[in-house]
């Protein structure tokens, strides 16, 4: 029996120490817990990742949080071929995040990081109850690293004095008109401006004015993180069940949704079922069909493709759960699921023509007045995306 246990723990410590101090794994197994709201407990869960193909994410930027910056770099295999760079971005973060794990950090705050617009990032930081809950807006980050976009870079966080306070934060059952509620179940509203957060309404960053809903509530297992997609009009519902739960939100959290595809951060838990600090980013890609019905107002929910995994977060070298990804441009495919396929996304072009009469009156020589028409012809060019169809696969959860 001792034999055994030892036996048991050491193939523990080694599979732990292979997966979190750098894994060249092309698959991993993760023991976790998720709530299942029908049954009202927590279920263990068996789920295993096969890592992304490189090829996927080419036009984007991966964007990694820690408690004093955030690590930029470009994904594109092909550039990093090109450039004789290795293939390994994670390899480049790790080494970016290595060089800078002694900046200064701020008052134990936490960071949420969302999509500002194609050139920009926001944060969001908060910290315990009562502390202040504030954001800061990049600068163009495009334009900053225009003639060394293909390098890593670190940006560091600005002192907490100069991020724009929002509100206090609001960890309890406390009527309070000038705190927000749980803000990291927040969220960022490209279109409208705007932080969002349960009960206490929002914040508009052009009024500056936050506008406060009814008192917070304690935590329950219905308080969900918010997400928003910024590149839909449409809202529908996530068919990620069960992912962002209280308190289980905390082994699955929701990251990011983008042209509806959706990137969770997965906790891994070394012993038992406890969270750990140790994550693994894994995307969930969904079906291109499903989501230009959508965008079409039809009934459909959106079929998630096998997910698949990107990275493996590194606590030691004070690398969040919190990360981004943004394509090079609103036009750029978030995903290509092809090794060949287009890199911008498809679009078909129709031109409509309309015609339009409207009276004119005019004076004759005789000073009689005359009504003659005015025809007038508007020319509307219409872009629409063309659909791609793809082979569906399993939906795993």
């Amino acid at each position: 029996m001792e034999t055994r246990v030892w036996l048991f723990g050491a193939v523990w410590l080694i599979a732990g120490a292979l997966l979190f101090c750098g894994t060249s794994a092309q698959i991993i197994e993760i023991n976790t817990m998720r709530y299942n709201k029908h049954e009202n407990k927590a279920i263990r869960v068996i789920a295993r990742f096969d890592r992304c193909p490189q090829h996927n994410f080419r036009n984007n930027f991966y964007h990694a949080l820690t408690c004093a910056g955030f690590v930029r770099a470009h994904m594109d295999d092909l550039e990093r071929k090109l450039n004789k760079k290795t293939l390994d971005w994670n390899a480049d973060i790790n080494e970016k995040l290595a060089e800078n794990v002694d900046k200064p950090c701020y008052d134990n705050a936490q960071f949420k990081v969302f999509y500002y617009d194609e050139n920009q990032l926001i944060f969001l930081r908060f910290g315990e109850h009562g502390s202040h809950v504030s954001y800061w807006i990049t600068e163009n980050l495009q334009k900053k690293y225009k003639n060394n976009e293909n390098e890593t870079v670190f940006v560091q966080f600005p002192h907490p004095d100069e991020w724009e306070f929002i509100a206090y934060a609001n960890l309890g059952d406390f009527p309070l008109s000038n705190h927000v509620c749980d803000p990291e179940s927040g969220a960022y509203y490209t279109r409208t401006k705007q932080f969002r957060f349960p009960y206490s309404g929002s914040f508009d960053l052009r009024t500056k004015k936050l506008t406060v809903g009814r008192k917070c509530a304690a935590p329950s297992p219905k308080q969900k993180i918010m997400q928003n997609d910024p590149t839909m009009y449409v809202r529908n519902r996530f068919t990620l069940n069960g992912a962002d739960l209280f308190p289980y939100r905390r082994m699955k959290y929701f990251n990011q949704v983008y042209d509806k595809h959706t990137i969770v951060s997965l906790n891994y838990p070394l012993r038992g079922y406890m969270q750990s600090k140790h994550y693994v980013v894994v995307v969930y890609k969904n079906d291109e069909e499903d989501r230009r019905l959508v965008e079409q107002n039809k009934a459909r929910d959106i079929t998630l493709l096998a997910p698949c995994y990107i990275r493996v977060i590194r606590p030691d070298l004070r690398e969040s759960h919190e990360m981004l990804m943004t394509p090079y441009s609103a036009s750029h495919r978030f995903v290509i699921l092809e090794e060949d396929g287009p890199r911008q996304k498809d679009t078909s072009t129709t031109t409509t023509t309309t015609t339009t009469t409207t009276p004119r009156t005019t004076t004759t020589p005789k000073a009689r007045k005359s009504s003659l028409l005015t025809t007038t012809t508007t020319t509307t060019t219409t872009t629409t995306p063309i659909p791609t169809t793809i082979e569906r696969r399993p939906h795993l959860e």
